[in-house]
């Protein structure tokens, strides 16, 4: 007997199998596609609340949704003119404030807020994630607790733009109230 047949059909075997194309003019059935995640609400400039009671006051030039349901992330907003965005979280409490990681992004600076207050994460943590990637986001963040859970506001400023988007996004750090 061959010693090489056993080898061939185990190789075989393994190759993948593609169907035949099918006749044409005949009627060919795309899978449904997964369901897409659901979205949370949207929210334009003016007031917003969640359940807990934590608000803002979101300006004109600003724009977003809320989270999807039952997700962590509460409120994602964008500027407009800048490209700077918002996002406003909220956790469980771990024990300990600070920064969670973010894909790309290497915590760069930890520190205590108190130069910098957003008034409901007082006492606060602040911190500031870089990339190797000249032209990727910057990322600026305060930490604290609100009625016993992790609140976290992240400021993502687009390259070049953290002075400009700071002083954008200065009236919405200021809003922001625990309730």
């Amino acid at each position: 007997m061959n010693r090489g047949l056993p080898a061939l059909l185990l190789l075989l075997a393994g190759c993948p199998h593609r169907p035949p194309p099918a006749p044409e003019g005949s009627l060919v059935i795309a899978p449904k596609p997964a369901p897409a995640a659901p979205e949370g609400t949207p929210v334009a400039p003016g007031t917003w609340t969640d359940a807990s009671g934590l608000s803002l006051q979101i300006p004109e030039g600003w724009s977003g949704q809320t989270g999807p349901p039952g997700s962590s992330l509460l409120l994602t907003l964008k500027h407009a003119d800048t490209g700077v965005q918002v996002e406003l979280w909220s956790f469980a409490s771990s024990g300990e404030v600070g920064p969670r990681p973010r894909p790309g992004c290497e915590w760069m600076f930890n520190d205590a807020a108190n130069h910098r207050l957003v008034p409901a994460l007082t006492p606060a943590v602040t911190a500031t994630c870089l990339s190797d990637d000249p032209l990727a986001p910057v990322v600026q963040g305060w930490y604290g607790r609100v009625h016993g859970r992790e609140v976290q506001v992240e400021v993502i400023y687009p390259a070049g733009r953290v002075i400009e988007g700071r002083a954008v996004v200065e009236p919405l750090l200021e809003s922001l109230k625990g309730g």
